[in-house]
């Protein structure tokens, strides 16, 4: 999977997330992510069919996200979390 840097505007405010995964072949799997309604990024995910599907949900502190990460408390809130799945 290739690596993609997508920002959110007002990121203390809420926000809708959602991650739609296509199967495209035997062995493979597009995955579109959208915030906000808006479609941001595809991943073109190699060999997931069959496989299991992790869902995390954290608040990233550094690495990428930038160093030395934040000097305050910090909180994370996410909320009406939903895993469903559709068939054509």
């Amino acid at each position: 999977m290739d690596s993609t840097v997508v920002g959110v505007s007002s990121p203390g405010s809420w926000h809708t997330y959602r991650a739609w995964i296509t199967k495209v072949s035997a062995t493979d799997v597009d995955i579109h992510y959208y915030v906000d309604g808006q479609w941001k990024a595809v991943h073109h995910a190699r060999g997931f069919v069959g496989k299991p599907m992790l869902l995390i949900i954290n608040l990233q502190m550094e690495g990428s996200s930038g160093s030395p990460g934040p000097s305050a408390s910090t909180s994370y809130r996410a909320r009406n979390v939903y895993v469903g799945r559709s068939r054509a």
